[in-house]
């Protein structure tokens, strides 16, 4: 779905680059007194961060998923060749977040940054003691990942486009 975003934020650049006419005449003056280039403007940023957000969102839920996928194929290969202790059944105790932590899940909403704790979709205290450690340890692994890098500069670069488009249009 991050993919589909992007592909959204191609359509409204090569729509906006392949208009003869910037702003476009059926935009309406405003009643604030605000230029139709202004609205068309603040319209075009304001979709694009829409789907900039989205696409991030979308791709640290899949992170998200690869470290769970990850920790789990682990444990379970573990718990192949031995038995499970009571120790590794145990209930996990997570640590309680700090403000870094949440400043960090604010800033990977903007660019991928690589300590941002993931988006798990249940909450890790329903886990065994050995399955969270193990998705943790996943989570230290794939900290970096390239393909996230990949689709937030292909949003950026649709992002200078058409700021360039505006800027010389204006």
């Amino acid at each position: 779905m991050a993919h589909a975003g992007l592909l959204i934020m191609l359509a409204i650049g090569g729509g906006i680059l392949s208009l003869a006419v910037w702003p476009p005449e059926w935009i309406p003056p405003s009643l604030l007194g605000l230029r139709r280039y202004s609205i068309a403007f603040l319209g075009t940023v304001f979709l694009l961060v829409l789907c900039h957000i989205y696409i991030r969102w979308q791709l640290r839920y899949r992170r998200a998923a690869a470290i769970m996928y990850n920790g789990a194929l682990l444990a379970l290969a573990e718990w192949v060749r031995r038995e499970p202790t009571k120790e590794d059944l145990a209930p996990y105790c997570p640590q309680k977040t700090s403000i870094f932590a949440d400043l960090t899940i604010l800033l990977d909403y903007i660019f991928p940054f690589p300590y941002a704790p993931p988006n798990y979709p249940i909450a890790m205290a329903h886990f065994p003691v050995w399955l969270a450690n193990n998705i943790n340890q996943e989570a230290e692994r794939l900290r970096f990942i390239w393909s996230e890098w990949l689709v937030w500069g292909g949003s950026f670069i649709v992002f200078v486009i058409i700021g360039i488009r505006l800027y010389f249009n204006s």
